[in-house]
């Protein structure tokens, strides 16, 4: 037995479901694509550079990278040479944080980058000290 259904009904049924498909999505559009985030790191040696920033992206699955675009030197040497945690997009050659686990909110990532650039903050310190 096949139902027939008017024009005026299939009509009623496909707004519902355009409906319910952008009420679902919603949350996920409403999310921030993309974070310039500038972050002065925990520091002993306020006068000196320990200023980071980083490029927050939304990226496949509605979850985050924090792309770190600026670390402070150690004695001449960029971060990568003396940070960890961090890995290189092969395609882009951008370096980004290392996270075990999924990144889904722009704050969870603000604090990641927070964290990340303490703790380099501390080796650069430890660093700092020995030469001081």
């Amino acid at each position: 037995m096949m139902i027939k259904y008017d024009e005026e009904t299939i009509l009623r049924i496909t707004i519902i479901l355009i409906v319910g498909v952008f009420l679902i999505r919603l949350p996920v559009m409403c999310r921030p694509r993309l974070i310039e985030l500038k972050y002065l790191a925990e520091t002993d040696y306020a006068k000196q550079d320990h200023e980071y920033r980083f490029r927050i992206e939304m990226i496949k699955g509605g979850i985050y990278r924090c792309y770190i675009e600026r670390a402070p030197f150690l004695f001449g040497k960029n971060y990568y040479r003396y940070a960890s945690n961090f890995a290189e997009e092969r395609e882009t050659g951008r370096r980004y944080i290392l996270y075990n686990g999924k990144i889904t909110s722009a704050e969870q990532a603000k604090g990641i980058c927070a964290r990340w650039s303490n703790a380099n903050q501390t080796y650069i310190d430890f660093c700092r000290s020995d030469h001081l």
